[in-house]
Protein backbone atom coordinates (compact mmCIF):
# COMPACT_ATOMS: atom_id res chain seq x y z
CA UNK A 1 0.00 0.00 0.00
CA UNK A 2 1.26 3.66 -0.66
CA UNK A 3 2.49 5.28 2.52
CA UNK A 4 -0.09 6.58 4.54
CA UNK A 5 -0.23 9.75 7.07
CA UNK A 6 0.76 8.26 10.45
CA UNK A 7 -1.89 7.87 13.14
CA UNK A 8 -0.01 6.22 16.11
CA UNK A 9 3.56 7.27 15.13
CA UNK A 10 4.84 3.32 15.54
CA UNK A 11 5.69 1.61 12.35
CA UNK A 12 6.17 -2.28 11.45
CA UNK A 13 8.48 -3.69 9.25
CA UNK A 14 6.50 -4.02 5.83
CA UNK A 15 8.87 -7.26 4.37
CA UNK A 16 7.75 -9.31 7.68
CA UNK A 17 3.85 -8.19 7.07
CA UNK A 18 4.54 -9.46 3.49
CA UNK A 19 5.82 -12.72 4.83
CA UNK A 20 2.91 -13.14 6.77
CA UNK A 21 1.01 -12.59 4.06
CA UNK A 22 2.32 -15.20 1.98
CA UNK A 23 2.33 -17.89 5.20
CA UNK A 24 -1.42 -16.88 5.49
CA UNK A 25 -2.07 -17.55 1.81
CA UNK A 26 -0.23 -20.35 2.12
CA UNK A 27 -2.28 -22.02 5.23
CA UNK A 28 -5.58 -20.47 3.94
CA UNK A 29 -4.94 -22.91 0.24
CA UNK A 30 -4.09 -26.02 2.35
CA UNK A 31 -7.34 -25.44 4.96
CA UNK A 32 -10.01 -24.99 1.77
CA UNK A 33 -8.55 -27.62 0.11
CA UNK A 34 -7.96 -30.07 2.75
CA UNK A 35 -11.59 -28.93 4.64
CA UNK A 36 -9.13 -29.04 7.70
CA UNK A 37 -11.06 -25.69 9.20
CA UNK A 38 -9.08 -26.43 12.32
CA UNK A 39 -6.20 -24.43 10.72
CA UNK A 40 -8.70 -21.26 10.33
CA UNK A 41 -8.62 -21.53 14.23
CA UNK A 42 -5.09 -21.56 14.26
CA UNK A 43 -4.75 -18.43 12.01
CA UNK A 44 -7.34 -16.86 14.26
CA UNK A 45 -5.04 -17.66 17.15
CA UNK A 46 -2.17 -16.55 15.53
CA UNK A 47 -3.77 -13.00 14.24
CA UNK A 48 -4.78 -12.45 17.80
CA UNK A 49 -1.56 -12.26 19.32
CA UNK A 50 -0.12 -10.53 17.01
CA UNK A 51 -2.95 -7.63 17.60
CA UNK A 52 -2.53 -8.04 21.35
CA UNK A 53 1.13 -7.52 21.77
CA UNK A 54 2.29 -11.24 22.31
CA UNK A 55 3.31 -11.37 18.87
CA UNK A 56 6.28 -12.85 20.42
CA UNK A 57 4.31 -16.20 20.60
CA UNK A 58 3.12 -15.95 16.91
CA UNK A 59 4.36 -18.83 15.09
CA UNK A 60 3.66 -17.01 11.85
CA UNK A 61 5.34 -13.91 12.44
CA UNK A 62 8.09 -15.82 14.07
CA UNK A 63 8.75 -17.55 10.66
CA UNK A 64 8.94 -14.40 8.99
CA UNK A 65 11.51 -13.11 11.22
CA UNK A 66 13.87 -15.77 10.53
CA UNK A 67 13.37 -15.30 7.19
CA UNK A 68 13.94 -11.63 7.22
CA UNK A 69 17.46 -11.92 9.35
CA UNK A 70 18.63 -15.16 7.33
CA UNK A 71 18.02 -13.81 3.98
CA UNK A 72 19.13 -10.47 5.28
CA UNK A 73 15.99 -8.72 4.00
CA UNK A 74 15.41 -4.93 4.22
CA UNK A 75 13.81 -3.04 6.90
CA UNK A 76 10.97 -1.23 5.28
CA UNK A 77 9.07 0.34 7.96
CA UNK A 78 5.65 1.49 6.95
CA UNK A 79 2.96 2.67 9.64
CA UNK A 80 1.36 0.04 11.90
CA UNK A 81 -2.38 1.43 12.78
CA UNK A 82 -4.14 0.34 9.38
CA UNK A 83 -1.83 -3.05 9.43
CA UNK A 84 -3.10 -3.71 12.95
CA UNK A 85 -6.44 -2.89 11.85
CA UNK A 86 -6.18 -5.42 9.04
CA UNK A 87 -4.81 -8.16 10.88
CA UNK A 88 -8.24 -7.37 13.29
CA UNK A 89 -9.89 -8.03 9.87
CA UNK A 90 -7.87 -11.24 9.14
CA UNK A 91 -8.98 -12.23 13.19
CA UNK A 92 -12.80 -11.78 12.32
CA UNK A 93 -12.50 -13.49 9.09
CA UNK A 94 -10.55 -16.83 10.29
CA UNK A 95 -12.85 -17.09 12.75
CA UNK A 96 -15.70 -17.07 10.97
CA UNK A 97 -14.10 -19.80 8.24
CA UNK A 98 -13.26 -21.87 10.95
CA UNK A 99 -16.63 -21.92 12.72
CA UNK A 100 -18.81 -22.15 9.57
CA UNK A 101 -16.80 -24.99 8.50
CA UNK A 102 -16.18 -26.63 11.38
CA UNK A 103 -20.68 -26.19 11.15
CA UNK A 104 -20.66 -27.76 8.08
CA UNK A 105 -21.24 -24.50 5.69
CA UNK A 106 -18.75 -25.27 3.31
CA UNK A 107 -20.09 -22.92 0.69
CA UNK A 108 -20.05 -19.90 3.25
CA UNK A 109 -16.55 -21.42 4.27
CA UNK A 110 -14.88 -20.97 1.24
CA UNK A 111 -16.34 -17.65 0.20
CA UNK A 112 -14.98 -16.28 2.97
CA UNK A 113 -12.03 -18.48 2.49
CA UNK A 114 -11.34 -17.24 -1.09
CA UNK A 115 -11.75 -13.36 0.36
CA UNK A 116 -9.22 -13.92 3.00
CA UNK A 117 -6.95 -15.80 0.05
CA UNK A 118 -7.47 -12.42 -2.29
CA UNK A 119 -6.53 -10.17 0.32
CA UNK A 120 -3.51 -12.30 1.81
CA UNK A 121 -2.16 -12.67 -1.85
CA UNK A 122 -2.56 -8.77 -2.66
CA UNK A 123 -0.43 -7.89 0.27
CA UNK A 124 2.31 -10.73 -0.54
CA UNK A 125 2.20 -10.47 -3.81
CA UNK A 126 1.86 -6.58 -5.22
CA UNK A 127 2.15 -5.10 -1.32
CA UNK A 128 -1.85 -3.63 -1.44
CA UNK A 129 -3.39 -4.15 1.66
CA UNK A 130 -6.89 -4.34 1.25
CA UNK A 131 -7.57 -3.67 5.09
CA UNK A 132 -5.12 -1.02 5.67
CA UNK A 133 -7.22 0.66 2.65
CA UNK A 134 -10.46 0.47 4.04
CA UNK A 135 -8.83 1.31 7.24
CA UNK A 136 -7.73 5.04 5.13
CA UNK A 137 -11.53 5.01 3.72
CA UNK A 138 -13.24 4.53 6.94
CA UNK A 139 -10.73 7.38 8.38
CA UNK A 140 -11.11 10.11 5.39
CA UNK A 141 -14.72 9.31 5.81
CA UNK A 142 -14.54 9.88 9.60
CA UNK A 143 -16.51 6.79 10.08
CA UNK A 144 -12.79 5.89 13.13
CA UNK A 145 -10.97 8.21 14.55
CA UNK A 146 -7.45 8.97 13.57
CA UNK A 147 -5.76 8.99 16.95
CA UNK A 148 -2.77 8.38 18.70
CA UNK A 149 -2.29 4.72 20.25
CA UNK A 150 0.52 3.07 22.03
CA UNK A 151 -1.18 -0.10 22.02
CA UNK A 152 1.15 -3.39 20.82
CA UNK A 153 2.62 -4.32 17.90
CA UNK A 154 0.63 -6.56 15.49
CA UNK A 155 3.06 -7.57 12.96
Amino acid sequence: MAPSCPVDLKTVNQTVVRLNALQISVITIAGLISGWYALFLFLAADFALRISGWNQWSPVRWISYQLVNRLQLPDQPVDRAPKRFAASVGLLFSISIGLTGLAGLEWTALVLGIVLLVCALLEALVNFCVGCWVYMMLIRLRLIRNVTNRSPEPA
